[in-house]
């Protein structure tokens, strides 16, 4: 049958005006209700996410047609994305590569994974009496941290603190550690067999090793080619005649497509290919100190040079970012949270005929508290390490005093489980629905979808208010940071 001209996808359509209108309202109603949820929280992403809920869910507001709800999926990821791009262009590499910091981020990190598996195995297998592939499958979802929602609660000044890095560092390789679960999660969930092969595991491990000590590798020589004795870089800006933002521009693009597309298909995460990009490229443009002459004589201050990389970044992405990527990220976070199960499960009792329960409600908040306890956990790691300080240790009570801002601030950070745990729940979707008796229950994936909502909004909120009441207050660590880096490190 022959397509008619209007029915053919390759003809332009008018949009009728009530999709004009919903999807013009949704995009401005993002910043006003970012705005006043920055406001009344201090955490603007929760606006974004409550819009997402009540206006884009198909099972709440339903005023987005599937294929724009689609599209703005597709530019939240992006948001992400360039989101944690951003992260690793702004930290300090002399604070990320810090040896104190790296292991101090892996025991938050570690311990961000091994609590939340065991208070689900406690309360799901232990006290609700799901089977223990359903109890892995929950905790699979609920060790993970939503490094979108950490990063967009760190500003710039953050960032370059020791609780930022290592709070990032730790949300990333909770995320990697997330990446191999979901693996085996979803073999689990479609192999009813439950053999996993054992590239499953060991690929995603080994490539993030590739990855994470390739790229200094890379960057170093880059580094060395696009500087002086080098004058490659030089010669392409003026053989090409672009201006010099032109060309940072394009490498910027460049660099990070190659990093997130070659994650990808070499095996482990594109969410930590885009930070490596960020920190690749903080490295390689990272600009040179140049040495006054000592005859000079000059009363005027040094200038501060900026990574051109980071000035491109500001100028031409990160606009976009703050007014429409992200946002539409959180949003569709939102939509995509399956709230129709949140209240009521219908189950088929063993005569054949429906039942209906409203346990969910009290098991999803009893787990979600539980959640939350789980990975502020972490923060305590940030009241028994050393501040590496050279003045010497006061009392004991002044330290947790001074130490608990940092503590309370780690462990609230990592409690949103956001996006990550929302992919690896769909995964494991048929672990946690098949009770093992033949018979399917929704209740123990409602019961997830509680602890993800309750979680990032809690996590959210909880970072937002802490960081309206210590505003002025220095972390523990900040004053030999800033006393110890160079100009260029601290800058932003």
């Amino acid at each position: 049958m022959a397509v008619s001209a209007v029915d053919s996808p390759g003809n332009y359509a008018v949009p009728t005006l009530p999709v004009l209108l919903s999807t013009a309202s949704f995009l401005y109603l993002l910043r006003v209700a970012e705005h006043i949820s920055d406001v009344v929280t201090n955490a603007h992403l929760l606006g974004s996410l409550l819009l997402g809920i009540f206006w884009a869910s198909p099972h709440v507001g339903n005023l987005l047609s599937p294929a724009i709800l689609s599209t703005f999926t597709l530019l939240g990821y992006i948001g992400l994305l360039i989101l944690i791009f951003a992260a690793g262009l702004t930290t300090p590499l002399i604070l990320l590569l810090n040896p104190s910091n790296l292991l101090l981020s892996m025991l938050a990190g570690a311990t961000g994974i091994a609590l939340p598996f065991a208070f689900t195995f406690a309360l799901l297998h232990g006290a609700y009496g799901y089977t223990i592939l359903q109890a892995f499958g929950a905790g699979a979802a609920l060790c993970s941290t939503s490094l979108g929602t950490t990063i967009a609660l760190l500003n710039d000044e953050m960032r370059k603190k020791r609780v930022g890095v290592v709070l990032i560092t730790a949300a990333l390789a909770d995320d990697v550690v997330g990446l191999v679960i979901a693996g085996i999660v979803a073999n689990l969930g479609s192999n009813e067999e439950g053999s996993i092969h054992w590239s499953t595991i060991v690929r995603p491990i080994l490539v993030s090793l590739a990855f994470t000590f390739g790229t200094p590798i890379m960057a170093i020589f880059c580094r060395w080619t696009l500087h002086p004795p080098g004058k490659f870089y030089v010669q392409v800006q003026t053989f090409c005649r672009m201006k010099p933002g032109h060309v940072h521009l394009f490498v910027m693009v460049t660099v990070l497509t190659a990093f997130v597309a070659g994650s990808h298909y070499a095996g482990t995460s594109e969410l930590y290919g885009a930070y490596l990009a960020g920190t690749f490229l903080s490295y390689v443009f990272e600009p040179v100190n140049v040495e006054k002459d000592e005859d000079t004589v000059s009363d005027s201050p040094a200038p501060i040079i900026e990574n051109p990389i980071l000035v491109a970044f500001t100028r031409n992405i990160e606009p976009l970012l703050n007014n429409l990527f992200s946002p539409l990220f959180f949003a569709s976070i939102g939509a995509s949270l399956p709230v129709q199960n949140l209240f009521t499960i219908t189950t088929t009792g063993p005569d054949g005929l429906s039942v209906s329960s409203h346990d969910v409600v009290w098991k999803g908040i009893v787990y979600s508290v539980l959640m939350v306890i789980a990975k502020a956990g972490t923060g305590a790691w940030m009241l028994v390490w050393p501040d590496n300080l050279n003045a010497e240790e006061g009392p004991a009570l002044s330290n947790f005093k001074r130490r608990l801002p940092a503590a309370l601030f780690l462990g609230l950070a990592m409690v949103a489980r956001g996006e990550i745990a929302l992919i690896v729940a769909q995964l494991a979707r048929p672990l946690l629905t098949s009770n093992g008796q033949g018979t399917k229950s929704e209740e123990p994936f409602a019961v997830v979808t509680w602890a993800i909502l309750l979680t990032t909004f809690c996590g959210a909120f909880g970072v937002g208010f802490l960081l309206k009441r210590t505003r002025s207050c220095t972390f523990p660590g900040d004053e030999s940071i800033v006393r110890n880096s160079p100009p260029v490190a601290l800058m932003r």
